[in-house]
């Protein structure tokens, strides 16, 4: 078999199911599958038609290739990993996401799902990744900027979990940590309002789809507008946004950093409520956001802009941001943070000292080895 693929590739082109047979046995699987996946087929009709006396060949021919049973095998059962990247992220996407709200499941066990099987765990949490496989799965149809999609999206989410999916809450909400109350979620009544107008800021929006989707996703939680799957939703959503960009995104496995930090996402949620400013929450999903680019792309030098060249040109050691202005000579602190600070933390060529604490007066910023480089290997402007 291997002869053929390298001899006539193009046979295998659009490959979803093999058959190997020397006329008397047969064995049924896929073109990557080794010789203990493939497997010979048993039944004809249902799983008692179970010819003793008839030759393998013959008992795959007339059921598995059965009209009535073929193209469900071929549009339910056959995974594709034309992306193995993707598939892989994915799972550590929703693993990541399902485990930050206490669900048990491994990212074994979800690819076990993923691929048909059954798994032993508890069965809210098997409901809650298979809802999470699925909603993931409609991902690319579904429009960030809609709220009706927000509300599909929940609906398909919390099947099955909660008593009406899809719509907004009608009673009080809140985020608790053990006893303590950590945020109060305005009204139900004011749920819609607010949701809409949340809506009309981000398809008016200026900002970057970076920050618009960061700012977005902590408005959301803000606002807490389901009776449970919040946090589901504002990450599943955040990646959207961001998928809207840049497609890539789609797989980024950001949720799986949010978890290992899940401590600072809720740090950095109670640090913009406090502050009653988003930029705290900002700052922690730009980080998060870094760390799933690096964790999946080559290590190559970055294209920036000259704002950031010159930033790199002048720091040294550990400043803060008021050093880094000064030293710059700019006193707009918003234009200095979107055209300089930002985009230098998202090009991983600058980071911070205290990245759990983005907020603290005691923040300073340094270069990372890939922005030491970049600097070391900049030729010096001509004369």
């Amino acid at each position: 078999m291997q002869t053929y693929k390298d001899e006539i590739s193009d046979l295998f082109n659009s490959n979803e199911a093999l058959v190997v047979s020397d006329g008397w046995t047969a064995r049924v699987g896929s073109l990557t599958a080794n010789a203990e996946r493939m497997l010979p087929w048993r039944t004809i009709a249902n799983e008692d038609d179970r010819p003793r006396l008839q030759l393998e060949l013959e008992t795959v021919v007339r059921g598995f290739f059965a009209p009535v049973l073929f193209p469900d095998y071929i549009r339910y059962f056959v995974l594709f990993e034309q992306d193995g990247d993707a598939v892989i992220n994915r799972i550590r996407t929703v693993t990541g996401s399902l485990a930050i709200e206490g669900n048990t499941l491994s990212e074994a066990q979800i690819t076990a799902l993923l691929n048909g099987k059954t798994v032993l765990a508890p069965p809210r949490d098997v409901l809650e990744a298979r809802n999470a496989l699925a909603v993931y799965e409609q991902l690319p149809r579904w429009n960030g900027l809609q709220e009706a999609d927000l509300l599909a999206a929940h609906q398909l989410l919390m099947n099955g979990l909660l008593d009406h999916p899809g719509q907004y809450r009608s009673g009080g909400v809140g985020v608790l940590a053990g006893q303590q109350v950590l945020h109060m979620a305005p009204p139900a009544s004011r749920v819609p309002q607010l949701m809409g107008q949340l809506f009309d800021w981000l398809k008016n929006s200026a900002e970057h789809p970076l920050i618009a989707s960061s700012v977005f996703h902590y408005e959301f939680e803000f606002i807490h507008p389901f009776a449970d799957g919040n946090g589901r939703m504002g990450r599943l959503w955040q990646t959207l946004l961001l998928s809207h960009w840049q497609p890539d995104f789609a797989w980024l496995p950001v949720e799986s950093l949010v978890h290992q930090q899940q401590d600072a996402y809720y740090r950095a949620i109670h640090d913009s409520t406090a502050g009653t400013d988003s930029a705290p929450f900002i700052s922690f999903m730009l980080g998060c956001i870094q760390q799933a680019l690096y964790a999946i792309t080559p290590q190559e030098a970055p294209q920036v802009t000259p704002q950031v060249e010159v930033l790199l040109g002048i720091l040294a050691g550990e400043m803060s941001r008021q050093e880094i202005q000064a030293a710059l000579g700019l006193s707009d602190r918003e234009n200095f943070r979107k055209s300089h600070l930002l985009p230098a933390l998202t090009a991983g060529l600058v980071e911070m000292t205290l990245p759990d604490k983005p907020n603290s007066r005691h923040q300073r910023y340094r270069l990372t080895p890939t922005g030491r480089q970049r600097r070391k290997t900049e030729p010096d402007e001509p004369c």
